[in-house]
């Protein structure tokens, strides 16, 4: 008799304890799945990204490049052309 009134108390609750943790285990798993797909969207965002990032940077050098030519150009007419004729010429290179 003692045993049936233990195991009617003891198994429903080992039972419901069960189901709580695989419903855990559920949820962080759902939750791993959800980080992964949020870490994919920045990683595409971050590579759509790019070619806007490289035009910005090669439409920054051409304004470089053409300040350093404004530059020697006046430089030159100052007397300083050989000098910033070489950095022009080293810079160039790059």
């Amino acid at each position: 008799m003692v045993g049936v009134v233990i195991s009617l108390t003891v198994l429903p609750h080992a039972f419901v304890n069960l189901v709580g943790v695989y419903n855990g285990l559920v949820n962080l798993r759902e939750g791993v799945k959800g980080t992964w797909a949020n870490i994919n969207v920045r990683l595409r965002q971050r590579h759509d990204e790019l070619p806007t990032l490289v035009d910005a940077c090669k439409r920054y050098m051409q304004f470089e490049q053409e300040t350093l030519e404004k530059v020697v150009r006046a430089g030159g007419v100052a007397g300083f052309l050989p000098a910033l004729t070489a950095l022009t010429l080293l810079i160039s290179r790059t």
